[in-house]
């Protein structure tokens, strides 16, 4: 079983471009060059949370619009933002 700390998350996610606001939970949504894309996840900062479990995994990796797989590379820093833009061009601005 693969688990990964909440903390973790969202260190990788802001160093590749997620920029976070505050409200009952964390939410991170992705600019490129400054300007917001409709890409958004969140993250819970209340008691509990320390690591994500593998549904909130799969829940995060489709609202970044990427395979579960993919998710966990991009947390790891094997897969870049220059990477992950290219996967996501496809969507959408906000």
């Amino acid at each position: 079983m693969i688990t990964v700390k909440n903390r973790e998350v969202m260190s990788a996610l802001c160093s590749k471009g997620f920029k976070v606001s505050n409200s009952d939970h964390k939410r991170l949504r992705f600019c490129i060059d400054g300007a917001e894309t409709k890409i958004t996840t969140k993250l819970s900062h209340g008691s509990g949370s320390d690591e994500l479990s593998a549904e909130l995994i799969k829940r995060m990796s489709k609202q970044l619009h990427i395979k579960k797989e993919e998710f966990l590379k991009f947390i790891e820093c094997t897969l870049s933002q220059e990477e992950y833009t290219e996967k996501i061009k496809h969507v959408v601005w906000k």
